[in-house]
């Protein structure tokens, strides 16, 4: 008798461990909540991430007070960077359809930071000679960074930064949940998200 009471026991507990390992790897233990809040906590521990880097060149001109001549002619080499602050992403903004296995996740737009200057050089000056003349060159600098900025803004949602800030998501995604998840990614700009 306690040898049937043996082999019962022992088929039990193969049955409990066969099923608890069939639930693990198909994620039936894990709920929604805690997948949104494991993402939402990475992505809150690696805050702002530089995801792109562009080199843009302008050419900048100052001229002489009552002359249509150009005094001063600077090209700028400019070097701004590609950021996502992932800090504003909450775990409303993350929703998982499990069954599917796909993650939709809303992010803020991309915004470019760290606007500097890599190469300043002086093209062509007439005379009198302006080239050390601080004033005339930092007067060129501001106009051009404000011209760079708008630039830039453009630039914000162009299909190649979708690309590497989705890229960035899916496999961060893959990294912290180690599954092969469908990633949707859309963005937040002026408050409504888009694709």
């Amino acid at each position: 008798m306690s040898m049937r009471i043996l082999i019962i026991l022992i088929v039990i507990i193969l049955l409990v461990g066969a099923f608890v390992f069939w639930g693990i790897s198909n994620n039936i233990f894990v709920t929604k909540k805690s997948i949104q809040s494991k993402i939402a906590y990475r992505l809150h521990s690696v805050s702002e991430v530089i995801v792109g880097k562009y080199y843009l060149q302008t050419v900048k001109d100052r001229k002489e007070q009552g002359l249509t001549d150009i005094a001063v002619l600077f090209k700028i080499g400019w070097e701004a960077n590609l950021s996502i602050d992932f800090s504003k992403v909450k775990p409303e903004d993350i929703v998982i359809d499990k069954d599917a296995k796909v993650i939709s996740v809303r992010v803020p737009a991309p915004e470019f930071k760290e606007l500097s200057i890599k190469k300043l050089e002086l093209i062509y000056e007439k005379v009198p000679f302006y080239g050390n003349d601080e004033k005339i060159r930092n007067e060129a600098i501001q106009e051009a960074k404000v011209d760079v900025k708008k630039k830039l803004q453009n630039l914000r949602s162009s299909s190649y930064n979708v690309f590497l800030v989705e890229t960035f998501v899916r496999n961060f995604i893959k990294k912290t949940l180690g599954e092969k998840y469908s990633v949707n990614v859309t963005f937040v700009l002026n408050g409504i998200a888009k694709k």
